[in-house]
């Protein structure tokens, strides 16, 4: 996948923490769903297939999987990565 030449990164690399992205595939518009309770701040960031940020935002200790809209986004293959200071993890998506 390109964005890990770009990136440095491969799926759950290192990361202490699950996480999911409902639906996938989808149309720019998903949720993204923890394994377990979120007990920590996490950096979100997304990155297109030629490894640049398009989005970046931070989800909060009281995040309940609300809806994030991205559905401006071309139809293609994206990185999301949540960084937090129990780790990072790394999910492919495709939006359609």
């Amino acid at each position: 996948f390109y964005t890990d030449m770009f990136l440095d990164i491969k799926n759950n690399t290192n990361n202490t923490f699950e996480f999911e992205i409902i639906p996938n595939p989808n149309n720019g518009k998903f949720h993204i769903s923890f394994n377990d309770i979120i007990e920590d701040d996490y950096d979100i960031s997304v990155y297109n297939s030629t490894g640049q940020q398009i989005y970046n935002d931070q989800l909060n200790r009281s995040y309940s999987g609300g809806l994030l809209n991205l559905d401006q986004l071309s139809p293609g293959i994206y990185t999301c990565v949540l960084q937090g200071s129990n780790g990072r993890s790394v999910k492919n998506f495709v939006i359609n």
